[in-house]
């Protein structure tokens, strides 16, 4: 009697829980966005900042997972979008040297993937396939970028930025400007 009773409570704990752990990813609206931020571990707690150049808020935090030490950060209304739409999120592995890339180390970023975002979204990253590759002006490190199934990626330095494929056309465009050019800060 007891196992009729627990296989469907648990089947029911189990689909219940996998509502409340649903991902939201960039292109998410900023209430959306928080609440996940909430019922992710990897990112409760976040903190919050002010952006030295916009203005705008950033969202942050340093997550030790995966055997890694890395900075997520995000900052709705960032390139220009509504000031309520997180379109792009950052992951930056820490303690590395400054000639670190980790375009060369795909297996990293598609670990920072999976402590964030889970594991579809960690065989993405490593799945995606080129899509642009940029020198930086005066600064050693290159943007990489690739196109996955479920997003697009850019890899620079030590980081890793996760964002709608429908702006990877923009992200290349400005990755060409700023391999000729001072960009950002």
């Amino acid at each position: 009697m007891k196992r009729r009773i627990v296989a469907p409570i648990v089947a029911l704990v189990l689909a219940i829980g996998s509502y409340a752990v649903a991902p939201a990813l960039p292109g998410q609206q900023l209430p959306a966005w928080l609440a996940w931020t909430k019922s992710n571990p990897a990112l409760q707690h976040l903190g919050q900042t002010k952006d030295e150049l916009s203005g705008g808020t950033v969202y942050f935090k340093v997550v030790k997972a995966a055997g890694l030490t890395f900075y997520f950060s995000a900052e709705p209304g960032a390139s220009g979008t509504s000031p309520t739409l997180i379109a792009r999120e950052s992951s930056a592995v820490q303690n590395v040297p400054p000639s670190y890339q980790l375009f060369r180390h795909r297996a990293t970023a598609a670990a920072m993937a999976r402590a964030i975002y889970g594991p579809a979204v960690a065989a993405d990253v490593l799945a995606a396939k080129p899509a642009g590759d940029f020198a930086i002006y005066d600064n050693p490190w290159r943007m990489t970028f690739a196109k996955g199934k479920l997003y697009a990626y850019e890899l620079s330095g030590p980081s890793l930025a996760v964002f709608r494929q429908s702006d990877l056309a923009a992200a290349l465009s400005n990755a060409k400007y700023c391999a000729t050019h001072q960009c950002g800060d």
